[in-house]
């Protein structure tokens, strides 16, 4: 971990940075923050950063973030149909893409997305 900043903990055990964290149990640092928020990784001031002890966080429990069988993030959905994910959002809060919330994250299923993607002919109305 290059650019790591570590400290010793007075207690024994190491701090070490959100980033470092986030690296270390390869999630991101917004993770890490939402975990720390929640009460569920505990923080502590050190000089002018905020660090936490790197015994805490390789005891954390974090469920898995891979999507269920047959199931796409937002993300996915949006390379398959060829739009933004925001797009895909959009289509979801319409109602046009049906989704569900998995862990705190929304996917929609892969069959759905698919058959969404298939062009279908339409006929434009006549002008006059």
């Amino acid at each position: 971990m290059s650019g790591t900043i570590r400290r010793p903990a007075p207690g024994g055990g190491t701090f070490i940075t959100r980033p470092a964290a986030a690296q270390l149990r390869g999630v991101t640092r917004r993770r890490i923050d939402s975990l720390i928020q929640q009460g569920e990784l505990p923080a502590y001031q050190v000089g002018t950063r905020v660090m936490v002890l790197e015994a805490d966080v390789l005891a954390l429990e974090l469920p898995p973030t891979a999507p269920p069988e047959g199931w796409v993030t937002r993300h996915a959905a949006a390379k398959i149909l060829g739009c933004t994910h925001r797009a895909v959002g959009l289509m979801v809060a319409r109602g046009d893409l049906p989704a569900e919330t998995f862990n705190g994250r929304l996917y929609v299923r892969e069959a759905d997305v698919r058959a969404a993607a298939t062009p279908r002919r339409v006929i434009p109305t006549r002008r006059r």
